[in-house]
């Protein structure tokens, strides 16, 4: 169950990333700002 729950943490992560990759490389200026609001 635990292996499940890793699994299932790890995709989600993994699409983040990507999902993060994908924002910042058709829109670097929104990325850059969602970074500078996070960092407050």
């Amino acid at each position: 169950m635990a292996g499940l729950v890793f699994n299932l943490k790890l995709v989600l992560y993994l699409q983040s990333q990507c999902l993060t990759e994908s924002l910042g490389f058709l829109n670097p200026p929104l990325l850059q700002a969602a970074k500078r609001w996070a960092q407050y």
